[in-house]
């Protein structure tokens, strides 16, 4: 379902800072997450990139672009990239996340 590539050793977060098709922190967003998330564990990983998903297409203007899209995830502080992260939406839209 994922297509990811993890860069940072740190793990648990429960706010991020994330950028869509752009590798500059300096344009990304900040979003909290529903909880705070593990990381290492892919399951924990797909539903905070579903919510991020879900923040970029409601609050971003997201509806208006061409997905799947790269989503860059930082730590709150922008010192740790957490991952790169192909994301698709379905029709309806539902998210599912592709690792890179």
């Amino acid at each position: 379902m994922s297509n990811w590539r993890q860069i940072n050793k740190r793990t648990i977060h429960s706010k991020v800072i994330y950028a869509v098709n752009d590798y500059d922190m300096e344009n990304g967003f900040p979003v909290s997450l529903p909880r705070p998330i593990d990381f290492r564990n892919s399951a924990c990983v797909d539903l905070a990139l579903k919510y991020i998903a879900e923040d970029y297409h409601e609050n971003r203007n997201g509806d208006d672009g061409c997905w799947p899209m790269l989503f860059v995830v930082w730590s709150e502080d922008g010192l740790d990239i957490l991952g790169e992260f192909q994301i698709d939406r379905e029709l309806v839209p539902v998210f599912s996340v592709n690792w890179v």
